[in-house]
């Protein structure tokens, strides 16, 4: 599955990327905003591909003018419900740490998840990541209650918060309504249900319009 807006694309991660992935999530200035910082082996992270390769799990290679700059994800998808369980970015190209083209891929994914069926979001955050702070705050994320002393802080996005908190930016930057999805023909075990449920998708929601296009 590959969503594409403006000049960035969102692209499924495969088990062909698995290893650019753990040598950047294994740098220093990534491993360090995170909660598990010990060094992953090759090992480990075949063993988490396999976990999360499902439609329950959604990890999205984030590419920029052809490069590849960051990971994008929401994980541990309730469908019945409407629940992202956990949701995250990390960008190893320091030259787009604070660029258009980062919040462009968070409100992909984000689009794509509410208009999907999801109700609420959830992440989670250090207290001292204040980079990351800012920026989910900006999308409409609240810190959910009694987690002020948690060095781990869980936050929350509701639809609602989350169109009104970005109307502002969506005409600030001038990003398009359009966003493409392409479904590919590749033989996974999650692109029927996806395909389904992309199908059946509000594809009019708020300041939003979906093509998906299956390849």
């Amino acid at each position: 599955m590959i969503l594409e807006r403006g000049n960035v694309k969102l692209l499924r991660l495969t088990e062909a990327y698995i290893e650019l992935v753990r040598n950047w999530r294994n740098s220093p200035s990534i491993r360090n905003t995170m909660e598990y910082r010990e060094e992953i082996t090759p090992e480990m992270q075949k063993a988490w591909f396999r976990k999360i390769d499902n439609v329950n799990n959604n990890y999205f290679l984030i590419e920029v003018s052809g490069k590849f700059i960051g990971l994008i994800y929401g994980s541990d998808i309730d469908w019945e419900n409407g629940i992202t369980h956990n949701g995250g970015i990390f960008i190893w190209d320091t030259a787009y740490l604070e660029s258009v083209e980062i919040m462009e891929a968070a409100l992909m994914l984000t689009d794509i998840g509410f208009m999907m069926g999801m109700k609420v979001n959830y992440i989670k955050i250090l207290r001292d990541n204040l980079r990351s702070i800012a920026f989910n705050r900006s999308m409409g994320y609240k810190l959910l209650p009694e987690q002020e002393d948690a060095y781990n802080q869980k936050y929350q996005l509701l639809e609602d918060d989350y169109f009104k908190a970005t109307e502002r930016i969506r005409q600030h930057f001038g990003f398009s309504k359009e966003l493409k999805v392409y479904i590919t023909k590749a033989e996974h075990a999650t692109r029927e249900t996806l395909a389904d449920k992309l199908r059946r998708a509000n594809k009019e929601g708020k300041n939003v319009s979906l093509e998906v296009i299956e390849l």
